[in-house]
């Protein structure tokens, strides 16, 4: 987080656009849309933030406090997802190649037992 204030209970928040994607920001912002309006501006390098609490019944400064570890979160598991792609996509591959030589074995099993002259 880059920079942060607070002003008639409007939270302006601007955020590295490298750290924290716009992706995960929409993930946050769907999380906490029964308290959160949250307004997004791209600015270069800058996501800037306007963070309006709906219902005033908790803390702001906390509200938004939970907003961003929810960011940051949602961020993490993004950056886990790219960096597991590869493993992800060789585990799926492999499985699939081991379910087609099992289904194959059967299939030739069982056509073969069809074919003998008993």
């Amino acid at each position: 987080m880059l920079q942060n204030r607070a002003e008639d209970g409007v939270w302006f928040v601007k955020l590295n656009a490298a750290a924290y994607g716009l992706s995960a920001i929409g993930k946050a912002v769907r999380r906490f849309q029964d308290r959160l309006f949250v307004q997004i501006e791209r600015r270069g390098d800058i996501n800037e933030l306007r963070l309006i609490q709906m219902v005033p019944c908790e803390s702001v400064g906390s509200l938004v406090g939970e907003f961003f570890t929810e960011v940051l979160n949602q961020e993490l598991q993004e950056r886990v997802a790219r960096e597991m792609a590869g493993i992800r996509r060789m585990l799926m591959a492999q499985s699939s190649l081991a379910k087609r030589l099992s289904i194959g074995g059967r299939v030739s099993r069982h056509s073969s037992a069809r074919n003998s002259p008993v």
